[in-house]
């Protein structure tokens, strides 16, 4: 018998290549957290650089409180982190229930300056938008973009369930993404995060 010398930091216990004995190394993964943001008062919040060549596919958990009733919207930044501001093409599908009502209505856009997939974000420090964003190869430089939401919101009186998708048309490396208030009186509050995960194909 011999005692296992222990690792470094961060590494963890597994198995060697030839599964004969126990050895420390790097965790491996397919689903690897890059980076986390959290609101901070202004009416952007943007996440740089946070696709890379090292993951093909994203997942972008975020929730959203905001200062002012107003709407979240999208956009994407490119290889300079500049913000694209055309080509988006987008649709889906808004449930709405209320106490009185209830109702499906289409969102959708057609070579808009942004993505825009919900409405009527309350301000209620009880009320977040709750964001699940999928993000199809953005930093292949080949390829136009994918991009799919699911979000729920709670706007003080109704219940709103999105889902969407949008199409990026310009054909180049997407290396971040850009959350925004539609309206210029309305801010993403400190108590507002993203984390962007990536996703190992």
């Amino acid at each position: 018998l011999q005692r296992l010398p222990k690792g470094t930091a961060g590494q963890v216990l597994k198995m060697n290549s030839g599964a004969t004995a126990p050895e420390y190394g790097d965790l491996s993964s397919d689903f690897v957290k890059i980076v986390t943001a959290t609101g901070g008062g202004a009416n952007t919040l943007d996440i740089n650089s946070c696709f890379s060549a090292t993951y093909e596919n994203y997942f972008i958990s975020a929730n959203f409180h905001t200062s002012a009733t107003s709407n979240v919207a999208i956009k994407l930044l490119d290889s300079s982190n500049s913000v694209i501001t055309g080509n988006y093409y987008y649709c889906g599908t808004q449930t709405q229930k209320s106490s009185s009502s209830q109702s499906e209505t289409i969102k959708a856009g057609w070579n808009d300056s942004y993505w825009y997939p919900h409405e009527s974000q309350e301000n209620g420090t009880a009320s977040f938008a709750q964001y699940q964003v999928f993000v199809n190869k953005p930093f292949v430089s080949t390829t136009q973009n994918n991009f799919t939401v699911e979000c729920n919101i709670y706007d003080g009186g109704s219940l709103r369930h999105v889902q969407s998708m949008c199409r990026q048309q310009n054909v180049e490396s997407m290396a971040g993404i850009r959350f925004f208030m539609t309206s210029g009186s309305s801010n993403i509050t400190n108590l507002s995060k993203v984390t962007v995960y990536g996703i190992k194909q």
